[in-house]
């Protein structure tokens, strides 16, 4: 389907990922099918199985959501490594990748801080950068600390980097939504408009 559009969250995970995936969701982009939100943080197991497993598969799950969605979108980190695949799949892709501070990841990782726990994260954190790097996809970064500074001023950048035509409410839904603590409660599901549930 040559006129849909696909938006990739592809980077490290405890960095924002869900954050990111949320506020698309408010803009209008759905990010799951069914009830992933509360099981899988946010992470479509279909569409990223299908990914892992090889083109036709992956094909399949594409062509499903293009049937649905005009505009839509997975959250995968670790999904530069599918790079081929999606470049030749997806349907007119963006790719977003959002990083935290590596002691925040760290506490997110292992509930504590300790300075082999910080290594660690940025060790993983670098080879998450170099792997984005060599896939060779056109990726737009953001930091997770510009949303907590002016959450404003991030969802434009998001909607203008993903060209989602939000009205006013969902904008403002999505601003909100940045808010610290609400996007970690997962009982809540998001303002858009669902065709598959």
């Amino acid at each position: 389907m040559a006129d849909n559009r696909s938006i990739v969250i592809v980077d490290f995970a405890h960095s924002g990922t869900t954050m990111l995936a949320g506020i698309l969701e408010r803009l209008g982009v759905p990010m799951v099918s069914g009830n992933d939100y509360l099981d899988h943080k946010w992470e479509d197991m279909d569409i990223i199985s299908a990914l892992q497993k090889g083109d036709d598969e992956f094909s399949i799950e594409v062509e499903k959501r293009n049937l649905l969605h005009p505009i839509w979108g997975f959250k995968f980190p670790g999904a530069f490594k599918f790079s081929d695949r999606m470049s030749r799949i997806l349907p007119n892709p963006t790719y977003l990748a959002i990083y935290k501070d590596p002691v925040s990841v760290s506490y997110r990782r292992f509930g504590f801080i300790s300075t082999d726990r910080i290594k660690d994260t940025m060790d993983r954190m670098q080879e998450s950068i170099l792997g984005i790097k060599e896939s060779g996809l056109n990726v737009h970064f953001f930091a997770y600390q510009q949303a907590c500074i002016d959450p404003d001023r991030f969802v434009l950048r998001v909607e203008d980097i993903c060209k989602t035509p939000s009205q006013y409410f969902q904008h403002r839904d999505a601003v909100d939504f940045i808010t610290p603590g609400v996007f970690e409660s997962r009982g809540k599901y998001p303002s858009v408009e669902r065709k598959d549930s």
